[in-house]
């Protein structure tokens, strides 16, 4: 009887292990582990870039605007 539910157990935990495995490859596969925080900065740069507040990239800050 214990060992039969050690192996209930076992199985139980390695299909769950699996679970979450095969979950983490289909989110991988799936783009779903993107940044989401880099989408964020990119619309406050291209906002400040059409404020004239932020120079491009190709340019440097001035020591007077900031």
């Amino acid at each position: 009887m214990i060992e039969q539910t050690v192996v209930y157990g076992f199985l139980i935990s390695l299909s769950m292990g699996l679970s979450a495995l095969a979950f983490f490859v289909w989110a991988v596969l799936a783009n779903q582990m993107d940044d989401t925080e880099d989408v964020k900065h990119r619309i406050l740069e291209r906002e400040l870039e059409e404020e004239g507040r932020m120079p491009s990239m190709t340019e440097g800050w001035n020591d007077e605007e900031i």
